[in-house]
């Protein structure tokens, strides 16, 4: 499912735009610093932590937390 997506945006992308071979061979460089990117973010939504706060942002952080988790597993 996800490669058909994948394929189908690279052919509407090259529909209006040049995707040379270069860019190509970042890919792989493009998405580890989009999952760095996104743990970044995650690390500064959990840092801020208030005396009193409703019980949906502690679980929101518990899950904020999990998912951070999962993308250290996949960042080593």
């Amino acid at each position: 499912m996800i490669e058909k997506a994948k394929t189908e945006f690279l052919k509407g992308y090259r529909s209006e735009h040049c995707l040379t071979e270069e860019m190509q061979a970042s890919y792989s460089l493009m998405r580890r610093f989009a999952n760095l990117y996104g743990y970044a973010r995650l690390i500064r939504c959990v840092a801020d932590q208030f005396d009193v706060e409703p019980d949906w942002m502690s679980d929101l952080r518990i899950q904020l937390k999990s998912e951070m988790h999962s993308k250290e597993a996949k960042m080593n």
